[in-house]
C-alpha cells in the first residue's frame, strides 16, 4: 500500500515535478531566500543598534557641549600646563599676583568677580563655556582639595519632603560640617610642591599668562584662605618687583547681611525648603572661619555687597 504523506490543512502545498513528486530544486531556492531575509534582518537589527548606541552618547554629548562648552567633551589630564613645581616658584610666579575671591555662597562674589575680571591688566577663567565648570569657579577646576557648596548637595539619600536633610556638604550649610573637614590652614598635609604645581598647571591652562594679575572666584575661598596662601607661596623665591616672596597669594572677600544672603539661598531649588535659620548659621560660621583667618593672611580686604552696590567705583 502505498503511503500518503499527511498534511496540515493550513500548510502550503510544496511544488512538484512532472512525476508529482516534490521539487527539490523550488525547495532549495526558497531556502536560500530564507536564509537571505533573515540576513538582512540581522544586518538592519545590527545598523539600528550602532544607531541608536551612536546617537545617545551624541545627544549627551551635545547637551554637554551647549552647556559647558568644548572642554566638557576634552578629557581632563589634557588640560593642565606642564611646568614644574621648581619652574612655577623661579620663574612664574615671583612675576605674578594671584587674587583669589571668596565669601559666603549668593553673597555677591560672581558680581564682584565680572566687575574686577574687566580690568586689562587681569586674566580670568572666562565663563562656564570655557571652562566646563559652574561660574568657572576654579574648586571645581581642580583635584587638589576638597569641593565645598555647590553642586555638592546630593550626598547621602534624598527625602522628598525635606531635601536638605539628606544633603550634608552643599549650598547653605556646608559649613555645618567638622571644621576639620572644611578649614584648611597651613597646617594641611595637603601643601606640597607636588600639589603646588598640580593646582597652578590646572588653573594656568586657563589663566593668560602674559598678564600680571591671574584672577580665580569660590566662595569656599573663604575657609580655605590659609590653606591657599601657604600652597601658592610655597617656596617662591623673591623677585625686585615683590618687597617679600610671600606677595603672590592675595585674597578679597565679600559679604552680605545674612537674611539678604538666606533669602537668596531660598531661591536655589535644593535650599527651597531649607529653614533660614540653618542657612543663617551656615552664613555665621563661613564669616567666623573668614573674619579669624584674616588675621593670618599677608594682603586681604574685606568688602560689603551693600556698600559695593552703592558705589562700585569707590571700591573698583
Amino acid at each position: 500500500m502505498t503511503a500518503v504523506r499527511r498534511r496540515k490543512w493550513f500548510a502550503p502545498r510544496a511544488p512538484e515535478n512532472d512525476n508529482g513528486e516534490p521539487n527539490d530544486d523550488q525547495d532549495d531556492d526558497d531556502g536560500n531566500k530564507q536564509k537571505k531575509t533573515q540576513r538582512s534582518q540581522r544586518l538592519w537589527r545590527m545598523v539600528l543598534l550602532a544607531t541608536f548606541c551612536g546617537v545617545i552618547p551624541g545627544v549627551f554629548a551635545l547637551n554637554a557641549y551647549l552647556e559647558f562648552g568644548v572642554h566638557a567633551l576634552i578629557p581632563v589630564r589634557f588640560q593642565y600646563l606642564g611646568h614644574s613645581a621648581a619652574h612655577w616658584q623661579a620663574e612664574i610666579l615671583p612675576m605674578r599676583t594671584i587674587l583669589m575671591i571668596g565669601g559666603p555662597h549668593r553673597g555677591g562674589t560672581t558680581i564682584l568677580w565680572k566687575c574686577i575680571r574687566e580690568h586689562p591688566d587681569i586674566s580670568n577663567f572666562g565663563d562656564t563655556t570655557d571652562t566646563a565648570a559652574p561660574l568657572s569657579e576654579g574648586i571645581f577646576m581642580q583635584e587638589v582639595y576638597p569641593h565645598f557648596g555647590l553642586g555638592k548637595e546630593p550626598i547621602g539619600g534624598h527625602n522628598n519632603r525635606h531635601p536638605w536633610k539628606s544633603f550634608h556638604g552643599g549650598l547653605g550649610q556646608y559649613a555645618l560640617q567638622q571644621e576639620a573637614k572644611i578649614h584648611l590652614t597651613e597646617k594641611s598635609e595637603l601643601i606640597t610642591e607636588e600639589n603646588q604645581a598640580k593646582l597652578l598647571n590646572r588653573f594656568g591652562y586657563f589663566w593668560n599668562m602674559s598678564k600680571p594679575v591671574l584672577l580665580e572666584k569660590s566662595p569656599p575661598n573663604a575657609v580655605i584662605s590659609r590653606f591657599l596662601q601657604a600652597l601658592i607661596n610655597l617656596n617662591v623665591q623673591s623677585h625686585e618687583s615683590q618687597v617679600n616672596s610671600n606677595d603672590v597669594a592675595r585674597f578679597l572677600f565679600i559679604t552680605r547681611h545674612p537674611l539678604a544672603n538666606a533669602l537668596a539661598h531660598r531661591a536655589w531649588p535644593f535650599c527651597r525648603r531649607m529653614p533660614l535659620i540653618r542657612i543663617v548659621e551656615n552664613w555665621v560660621r563661613v564669616n567666623e572661619y573668614m573674619l579669624q583667618d584674616m588675621d593670618h593672611l599677608r594682603h586681604v580686604k574685606l568688602l560689603k555687597m551693600e556698600e559695593f552696590q552703592t558705589d562700585p567705583d569707590r571700591y573698583l
